[in-house]
């Protein structure tokens, strides 16, 4: 008799043989390949270079640009201090300026006047991390800022999902970044609806 388990659901969904995480969630929606998807989206560079890196120096730096390189302006954010390098408004506005990777901007109603801000850096995600790790950070209040846990996914959907994923301008630019630069997969619509069946599914991690 065959056994299918949430491991093996993404060890199929994530097989190089199958289509790409977007491709595989819109084929067969499940919990386990959902969160491949929306692992697809955060580690995408639309959604990763805000959520940027530590430095060795203890700073924690955006990251700009396809190739995720560091931001050329010296924006930062001393993690030890607190203190924020530069203003991110100086050259991030309201709305996104016309022409070939120009500096992006969106209105943002969350925030006022801080139309374009970095995340706090317990929010670091890094290109390269799996999703399993990824799942396991987003569950753990110390990792977290506090956000919820599987215990309490309800505050985890609220504080995560409803107050930022969902409605943020500045995620919903990511399927609309402007000339030069590659969109996040998928609509924003899908990638909501992504979190929903995992969510749904009881928040399974990979593995």
């Amino acid at each position: 008799m065959l056994r299918f388990t949430i491991a093996a659901a993404f060890a199929l969904a994530s097989t190089p043989l199958l289509a790409g995480a977007f491709e595989n969630f819109q084929a067969q929606p499940t919990p386990a390949s959902a969160f491949l998807y929306i692992h697809q989206v955060v580690t995408h560079p639309r959604c990763n270079n805000c959520h940027g890196i530590i430095q060795p120096s203890g700073k924690f730096v955006p990251l700009v640009g396809d190739d995720s390189h560091v931001h050329p302006m010296g924006v930062s954010f001393d993690v030890m201090t607190g203190k924020l390098g530069m203003d991110c408004q100086t050259c991030h506005h309201k709305q996104q300026i016309f022409g070939f990777q120009t500096p992006p901007g969106t209105t943002n109603n969350l925030l006022p006047d801080i139309e374009w801000h970095m995340p706090p850096p317990e929010m670091i995600i890094g290109a390269n991390k799996t999703p399993r790790a990824l799942c396991e950070q987003w569950l753990d209040p110390t990792k977290n800022g506090n956000r919820g846990s599987r215990a309490d996914l309800a505050k985890l959907k609220v504080e995560m999902i409803d107050k930022h994923m969902k409605i943020d301008p500045i995620v919903i630019w990511g399927w609309n970044p402007g000339q030069g630069r590659a969109a996040e997969p998928g609509s924003h619509a899908q990638f909501l609806r992504a979190l929903d069946v995992w969510f749904g599914g009881g928040a399974p991690c990979p593995g």
